[in-house]
């Protein structure tokens, strides 16, 4: 078998720059599951591969795919529109928002043999510091998950960057997509795939490793929606909403360019996995790995 060089993972994983229902009558799923608290400790994450057979084993047939997300899940958000929020509410938003996307989380990636870990958030502005790195100015204009201390990130000049956020549910789908990178953390997805991007020379090969990632996170994030549309009270519009937002942070829509080869993927493939994500509880619709290249463009 052919060796990987190990690497350290310390990139970050970003986007390119509410009412519920009453309880009284619904049977929730994983109900009595107890939320963790955020820690700034987290268990570390799997054991990387050592092979390229490994690490396409873990991309391609990896445990996930056979479970099933529970629906319907409970999700209760504070009230009010993220873009209108003062820093400290956007943080109590976001935090539980993390509580409800582990509830939703915890029963597929425990069956599947892994531990799920809620993420801490960090709300910032136009300067940040995390187990990543220290980024200021225009660069730190993002939503990112570290995995190096497995937290996530917001910075609120996105919802001037980005308007599509100042639209209902579409900054909670931006967090969503962040915590699908947490779960492909946790479930031995994320580092097989930067394993590979740094022994790989091609860089059309890296950037459509990178692209397979990136989409993969907006199924998850569309499965996490599937989940909890009863509890958010989810309606076509913003199911709508939501496909319109993934399409405008498409490769080609930030950039301008229809033809560009990006590392996030375009809007059309970005809208086509988070589709598939939120009409199905089935995870193994989100294996990106074994797509075809263009559904991955």
């Amino acid at each position: 078998m052919s060796a990987l060089a190990v690497v350290a993972l310390l990139g970050l994983i970003a986007v390119n720059v509410s009412g519920v229902g009453s309880s009284s009558d619904v049977a929730w799923a994983n109900e009595d599951y107890q939320v963790p608290p955020e820690t700034s400790s987290p268990p570390e994450l799997p054991a990387y591969p050592t092979t390229f057979e490994e690490a396409y084993a873990a991309l391609e047939e990896n445990p996930l795919y056979s479970q099933q997300m529970p629906e319907p899940v409970r999700c209760e958000l504070p009230p009010g529109e993220p873009a209108q929020m003062s820093d400290r509410e956007l943080d109590a938003y976001f935090t539980e928002q993390m509580a409800c996307l582990t509830r939703a989380w915890q029963p597929p990636t425990s069956a599947a043999g892994y531990v799920e870990v809620r993420p801490p958030v960090t709300i910032y502005r136009d300067q940040v510091t995390s187990g990543c790195g220290s980024m200021e100015g225009a660069e730190a204009v993002n939503a990112f998950y570290c995995p190096a201390d497995q937290a996530v990130y917001f910075s609120t000049l996105m919802f001037e960057y980005l308007p599509d956020l100042r639209e209902p549910r579409i900054a909670e789908l931006v967090m969503a997509h962040e915590y699908g990178h947490n779960v492909q953390a946790r479930t031995n997805l994320l580092l097989p795939a930067h394993i590979l991007m740094a022994n790989i020379d091609d860089e059309d090969a890296q950037l459509e490793i990178s692209r397979r990632l990136e989409v993969q996170a907006d199924c998850f994030a569309g499965t996490f929606f599937n989940s909890t549309h009863q509890s958010l009270q989810l309606t076509d519009q913003d199911f709508a909403a939501m496909e319109q937002a993934l399409f405008n942070i498409g490769d080609d829509q930030l950039s301008g360019d229809p033809d560009v080869v990006g590392n996030h993927g375009r809007g059309a493939s970005r809208q086509l996995w988070g589709e598939r994500g939120w009409e199905t509880t089935a995870l193994s619709s989100c294996n990106t790995f074994t797509a075809p290249s263009g559904e991955v463009e």
